[in-house]
């Protein structure tokens, strides 16, 4: 683990964070206002220190597991992989198992995949940017 390591780590992080706090703050907003008792909301602060935690060990994990990927191809090319492999990894079934037992409309989840996906591309190509040769 090397000063670079970290430093990609840390602007995943933030972006990450950022990204999250868009699409569920702003983008699904309306959604979440119509179902607000599945949700913690008066002590919802006591539990951001497991959000922040989640996202540092996703930010991590997200940058070190591109760097198993053999760098074979343009950067660019390469991190669209990255993506579409993180996508149905993480994205895609964390969410369609959300679909199955939440009772959340599946055009809120078909938003939510959407989203994430779109985040997800745009980090997986920042990061083959970072991380190249």
């Amino acid at each position: 683990m090397t000063w670079r390591f970290f430093w990609h780590v840390l602007i995943v992080f933030i972006l990450w964070s950022v990204g999250y706090t868009l699409i569920h703050n702003v983008l699904l907003e309306n959604e979440y206002q119509s179902l607000y008792y599945l949700f913690r909301i008066e002590d919802a602060e006591q539990y951001t220190a497991y959000l922040v935690l989640a996202q540092v060990i996703i930010s991590i994990a997200f940058v070190a597991l591109y760097r198993f990927i053999p760098n074979k191809e343009r950067w660019l090319k390469q991190g669209f992989k990255y993506a579409l492999l993180i996508v149905f990894l993480n994205i895609v079934p964390t969410d369609l198992m959300l679909y199955a037992t939440q009772p959340l409309s599946a055009s809120y989840f078909l938003k939510l995949m959407g989203y994430e996906s779109l985040l997800v591309t745009t980090l997986s190509v920042l990061v083959a940017c970072l991380e190249r040769q």
